[in-house]
């Protein structure tokens, strides 16, 4: 599907419905098309990286006009067949099987290099609100050409001396304000919409970032009530550093899920190594992989084969979920492939 397409579909409904990823390309993603169509619904999909049919019920409670689904990588054929109004699905992962009935974006269909984040494309289409997606791009690590649009308009937010997007993420405004976003997306559904109904609010990040409105102060509040419990394990991740290329880090915490942030941190930190963060929980291991120079699509799939479980994302950022019998059978491969 054309992008020039998609602005007139949102124009002429008049209730669309967003589902999207939990994580800040999601979100951002959604607030810049909610805010440029100004209606509708959205609600967050804390799930497997496949929409599953569950959230059918969101169509039944809301009945839209248009179903949006933003940043998933995978729709379920059930939920599919069980929409029964127009579906919109924007992407920029590795592109799926295709759905006659959906009208799909994904750069990568056009260009298997251009795997730019979904909020860059929300931008494109509702080119207002430069902000969120700058937010959602740095919080995805990274840039895009609008990078040097943005620190043009806000050099303190990002300065224009900074190339790298994990040096964005890591050690600029705009990036503090990315991984606020991501930490105030853990925990209850209903905490976290009311944290994304919020960040809607805003006029820039500036309220949070200097606390000076009472929507900032309460983000900042979340913020740090969540962070609290990440530093402990980013130091208990710390501790298990070895000599071995693979660093890997298992938790079990049962209300947060931190593995992507966790990743992104220790890759940072620690660049000549493959991240494994590993989430235990309710017989499954919820991974999150990154590296600096390996290919992890091509590594993680490898792995995954004659294993329970499942995975997949980019090439240096990789997802995967694979149940606790067969752990140690993929972890093993997955050494194995690299080297």
């Amino acid at each position: 599907m054309e992008l020039e397409r998609i602005r007139p579909l949102l124009d002429e409904c008049a209730n669309p419905l967003f589902l999207f990823d939990d994580d800040t390309d999601g979100v951002c993603s959604y607030l810049q098309l909610q805010r440029y169509c100004k209606k509708g619904h959205g609600s967050v999909v804390k799930a497997a990286p496949t929409l599953p049919e569950s959230y059918l019920r969101k169509v039944e409670e809301h009945h839209p006009d248009l179903v949006v689904v933003l940043d998933k990588p995978g729709l379920s054929d059930e939920f599919v067949q069980g929409c029964k109004v127009p579906l919109l699905w924007i992407d920029h992962h590795p592109p799926q099987h295709r759905h006659p009935k959906v009208k799909y974006f994904n750069p990568l269909l056009l260009d298997e290099k251009d795997n730019r984040p979904t909020s860059y494309w929300a931008w494109r289409i509702a080119e207002q609100d430069l902000w969120l997606a700058m937010t959602g791009i740095v919080g995805d690590w990274q840039l895009t050409e609008l990078a040097a649009v943005f620190s043009e308009r806000r050099p303190d937010l990002l300065p224009p001396s900074v190339s790298r997007p994990q040096d964005a993420l890591f050690s600029t405004p705009i990036g503090n304000f990315a991984r606020l976003v991501s930490f105030v997306l853990k925990g209850r559904v209903s905490e976290v919409m009311k944290c994304i109904r919020i960040i809607g609010q805003l006029d820039s990040p500036d309220e949070v970032l200097s606390q000076s409105t009472p929507r900032g102060r309460y983000l900042h509040k979340r913020y740090v009530q969540v962070r609290q419990e990440y530093d402990r394990l980013v130091a208990e991740a710390e501790g298990m550093l070895s000599s071995e290329k693979l660093l890997v880090y298992t938790y079990t915490e049962e209300s947060t899920s931190f593995t992507g942030d966790l990743s992104n941190e220790l890759i940072y930190r620690h660049p000549d190594k493959v991240i494994l963060v590993c989430r235990s929980k309710s017989g499954e291991m919820k991974c999150s992989l990154r590296s600096t120079d390996v290919d992890l699509q091509r590594a993680v799939a490898k792995a995954l084969l004659g294993v329970q479980g499942y995975g997949g994302g980019h090439e240096h950022a990789c997802g995967a979920c694979v149940k606790d019998e067969d752990w140690q059978r993929f972890l093993e491969a997955l050494r194995a492939q690299l080297g």
